[in-house]
Formats: C-alpha cells, structure tokens, sequence
C-alpha cells in the first residue's frame, strides 16, 4: 500500500486557483476599487485564518446535515465550514460530496465535533466502521478523491488509514493535542507537499506517509520518539529530514526508496536501525550512525551507492544480511571490536549468496578491531572476493590472525572453496 504546512500555508494562494472563488473574489474586489489578484500567484501564503468559506453550515443536531444542505448545492461549493456535533450519518454526506473526481473541496471541521450515534460510515469486509466521541476515527476520510484540504477540531484522536488513496489532498491542519499519526493515515496521498505534526505527539505510525511521492517537508516536533515501520516508504521527493532528538526508534523500511533522500542524522538514542530502514535511497551521501547503535538490520543501506563510507559505532553487536549491499562506493570499512555476528544468507542448496557488503565491488579493505572472528565472517569474505574479483585485505589485531585463518580454512575445507580469499595481515589497535 502505497505527506502541506499543518497550518494551512498557502492555502489563500491555493483558495485564488479555484475558478468560482476567482469569479466572487473580482466581483467584491471591482465593488471595493481594489485590483483583482492573479490566480497564479506562487508566493502567496496563508494560514488557517485565511480559510474563506463559501458556505457556512451549523448543526443543531447530529445527523442532519443532509436536512441543512442539499446535495445540489453542497456539490457546487469548493469551501465549506461545517459547525455543530457530526456522527456517523453526516460523514456518510461528507464522503459522498468528496469522494468523486468532481470539483475540489475545502473543508473546515474546526467548529465541528465529532460524535457517536449515526450509520456506518465506512467498512471494509465484514468490519463496519461507526463515529465515536472526539475522534477522527479509521478510514473516516479514505479515497475521497476530491478533498483537497481540510482543517481538524482541535482535541480530536485519530485513527488509522484516515486520509489514505486521498490523491488530492494538499493541505491539512492536524488536531493540537494529536497524540501521533496513527497507520496509514495519508498513505498514498500523492499531493501533500509538506506536513506539520503537532507539538506534543510521539509516534509516527507505519505507513502513515507511505507513498506521498511530492512530500518535501515534514516538520516534526521534538516529542516525537517513534518512526513507524514503513512510515515514509517512497517519499521519493524528500530531500532531507530532521529526527528529533527522542527518537529511539526507527522501523523497518522506515524510509525504503527515498531516492532523493541526500543525508540523514540519526539521533543518538537510537540503539536499532530496522531491516531496510534506508534501503534504495540511492542519493544518499551521508548516514551518521550514533554511538548506541547496537544492531544495524537487514539491508539497511541496501542499494545507497553515493553513500562513500560509513563510521561504524563501538557498541555495534550485529550486521544484517545486505545491510551495505551493492553501496559501491565503499572502499574500506572498520569492524568495531564489539561485532559478533555479520548476516549471511544461503539459497536452497546451502550456497552462500549474500552478506552484509554484497556487491560492493571496490571494497578491497577491511580493518578487524575484533579480538576472534565473527561469525559469519568468512562466507563475507568469500562473497567479497567473488565480487571484487581479487583477495580481500583484511587487517585484524595483533596476535588475531591464526583464530581468523582458522575460521577461513574451516570454511574452505567444508565448502569446498580454493583460491586465495583474503590476506590477513595483523596491526596495533
């Protein structure tokens, strides 16, 4: 399956493209003696305060929005500001409205209340979805394909897939209070250009931006202590971002095929980097890996190949499989002395195929800081020979080398291997 100023900025220069705004805005700018802006203003900026709706809806009471405004006309306006208590009936008439190729819709729910009671909304399978109390609740706002900004009560929770398929969806103002962004909420949303989450939340769920191909800029509070497992897979557009301080966690595929991705700073609280966390972020140039970093996983940095080197932290304990895989550029890497366990992998046969520096066809040099050989050091370094065509140089403490040629000569002799490997020659650490 498979990310806009949380402010609403730019939404005024966004309200000037619509037509039918246009069209009024001329008729109260020529009464007034002003001139009429352009529509194609690209610098204007706005925030929520801008939001000039064409329609202002109140409701007395829950589930009857359909009874304040026909779908006639809720259908011909672009703005809308709805006030009053919303359940599950009401946002039924909301999807219907947004959720057509037709006219974009400007939705302003920040007078609004959502509140239990109604139909169901939405379901998927034999699961049915109802509204609660203060809650953007799941899929309440997938696929409708015609929104094209909305602004949030503020104290509402959100739950999952929220905005999710929204292909339009370009501006969005996020409830103060928002505890985090629950899975998938703007999965696939491929116009959110910027985001900003709300000071106080702490989790970005999975997925929750997944596949936001024109997401640049996200701003993310310094609360924020959890990236989610696939949370910003193909952000193909973002260029940078900044981790807060309190994240200790990043998810797998976490930012999978970033490709514009240029550097990352990973926080020093991290202490795991999750399985493809940076896979295929093929313009990397910079990763800083902090110094409790014990655990890099599985294809980590799969596929960075302007990614020229990395400093490996003295606390790392484990390599995953792939986790440097085809980063060509690589020349020399050091193994800090704490490394126990380098990932390797075997087909059906119990062919040795891959390992942590697979096609890393110019990395010729190895520097061990490690007393004894980690396991699963000599697959690596035979894979490595296979792709750099020649002999690896290995360097490994002194008075190491005769536990390291054992480790080779015990993997040759039960794989069959011959041929020159790797040369260890033994340095002062």
């Amino acid at each position: 399956m498979w990310a806009f100023k949380g402010n609403f900025l730019n939404l005024k220069q966004f309200m000037k493209k619509s037509k039918t705004i246009v069209l009024c805005l001329l008729t109260v700018c020529a009464a007034a003696g002003l001139n009429a802006c352009s529509d194609d203003d690209e610098n204007a900026t706005g925030n929520a305060g801008d939001f000039t709706p064409e329609i202002t809806i109140s409701i007395n009471d829950a589930g009857t929005l359909s009874e304040n405004i026909s779908k006639a006309d809720i259908g011909k306006a672009g703005n809308i500001k709805i006030t009053g208590e919303l359940n599950g009936t009401d946002i039924i008439f909301i999807r219907e409205r947004a959720g057509s190729q037709g006219k974009a819709l400007m939705l302003d729910l920040s007078g609004a209340r959502i509140v239990e009671g109604g139909e169901m909304y939405y379901a998927v399978d034999t699961t049915e979805y109802v509204t609660a109390n203060d809650t953007i609740g799941d899929y309440m706002f997938t696929g409708c394909k015609a929104l094209e900004g909305i602004i949030l009560p503020d104290g509402a929770a959100m739950g999952r897939d929220v905005f999710s398929g929204c292909e339009r969806l370009r501006y969005v103002t996020l409830p103060a209070g928002l505890a985090g962004v629950g899975a998938y909420t703007f999965a696939s949303c491929t116009s959110l250009a910027s985001v900003d989450i709300p000071d106080g939340a702490t989790r970005i769920g999975d997925g929750a931006f997944g596949g936001c191909t024109a997401l640049k800029d996200v701003n993310l509070p310094n609360s924020v202590d959890s990236i989610g497992k696939d949370a910003f897979n193909s952000c193909t557009a973002m260029t940078s971002i900044k981790l807060p301080d309190a994240v200790y966690f990043i998810g797998n595929g976490a930012f999978w095929n970033c490709t514009r991705l240029k550097n990352i700073s990973i926080p020093a609280s991290v202490e795991n980097i999750g399985a493809d966390a940076f896979n295929y972020c093929i313009n990397l140039e910079a990763a800083d890996i902090p110094d409790n970093v014990k655990e890099i996983g599985d294809r980590a940095f799969r596929t960075c190949n302007k990614l020229s080197a990395v400093t490996l932290p003295a606390a790392l304990k484990t390599i995953g499989d792939e986790a440097f895989a085809y980063c060509t550029m690589f020349s020399e890497i050091t193994i800090p002395a704490g490394v126990k366990s380098l990932g390797v992998s075997t087909d059906n046969k119990g062919n040795y195929v891959t390992c942590p520096f697979s096609g890393c066809d110019n990395l010729r040099t190895i520097y061990m800081r490690c007393a004894e050989a980690p396991e699963g050091l000599a697959p690596t370094l035979w894979l490595l020979s296979q792709d750099c065509g020649a002999a690896v140089k290995v360097y490994v403490p002194r008075g190491a080398s005769a536990g390291y040629a054992k480790q080779l000569d015990d993997f040759r002799n039960d794989h069959g291997v011959s041929g020159t490997i790797a040369e260890f020659e033994e340095y002062d650490l």
